[in-house]
């Protein structure tokens, strides 16, 4: 859901690691590392973060399994480095959801919501959730934004 979003990333970025259930195809493609995330098996990834170089961005939209990884995530910025969180819709407020102890980098939340039309409500789509993302990475004093609308 968040290719495009990984195609800016990769084209601006000196290093790009994808941590994913399934992300060999596109770090292949992008050439870039890939780390298969179980997230039932947190030593497995533990041990492959510990191996990776310190980041100064983490874009990460982590479900309520892998929310776990969040701290050790933020745990691998660099100081000032930036830690983009991608939440879905039930989430108004998440600065209620775990973070990390640090006091040292900039955290952004992205809520996900969706687009009421004449015919109804309907999800984004995966080109207009990376949309979002992107315009929060171009701009690191958003906060908390909103992609869609959380309103009925």
């Amino acid at each position: 859901m968040l290719a495009s979003a990984t195609h800016f990333l990769a084209a601006r970025s000196k290093s790009t690691t994808i941590i994913a259930r399934n992300p060999l195809e596109l770090a292949q493609k992008l050439g870039v590392c890939g780390v298969v995330a179980d997230w039932e098996r947190k030593h497995k990834i533990a041990a492959a973060l510990e191996l990776l170089p310190k980041f100064d961005l983490v874009l990460s939209w982590l479900h309520a399994r892998g929310q776990w990884l969040a701290p050790s995530l933020e745990d691998k910025l660099v100081e000032n480095g930036r830690a983009i969180r991608v939440h879905g819709s039930r989430v108004k407020m998440p600065t209620v959801l775990p973070f990390g102890a640090r006091t040292d980098i900039i955290r952004q939340n992205i809520i996900l919501g969706w687009i009421n039309g004449v015919s109804g409500r309907r999800w984004l789509t995966n080109e207009e959730i990376s949309q979002g993302v992107m315009g929060v990475i171009l701009d690191a004093t958003q906060f908390k934004t909103i992609v869609g609308t959380c309103d009925d």
